[in-house]
């Protein structure tokens, strides 16, 4: 039996303007172009991907429920490439002015 490693980041699709002013969606072209550039990374490095639409959700600081579509993307890999995983973050955080960022590596979920 082959062990593989599981690499899983989630692309969302709004952003926390402040405290006060709450989140606001993040335009669907910079989504799509986001998820776009994820897939053909993991596909050119692992060989493919999978890609999981979800719904998400957190409490703001304001206390109010924020709900957001989701998209999580996954890859497979015979060679660990943890290097990857961790480009992408930094990637999704600064083209979609995230805060953080959830991904998984193996068994291993972070918030970055």
């Amino acid at each position: 039996m082959m062990l593989y490693n599981l690499y899983m980041i989630v692309v969302p699709t709004t952003r926390i303007l402040s405290s006060s002013l709450g989140s606001k969606p993040i335009p669907m072209e910079l989504v799509d172009s986001m998820r776009r550039d994820v897939k053909i990374i993991l596909a050119s490095t692992f060989g493919g991907f999978t890609e999981t639409k979800g719904r998400g959700g957190y409490v703001s600081d304001a206390g109010d429920l924020i709900e957001e579509d989701v998209y999580q993307i996954t890859a497979w890999a015979k060679h660990r490439n943890d290097g990857v995983i961790h480009k992408l973050v930094e990637i999704v955080k600064t083209r979609l002015q995230q805060e953080t960022v959830f991904y998984q590596i193996n068994e291993q979920a972070y918030i970055e």
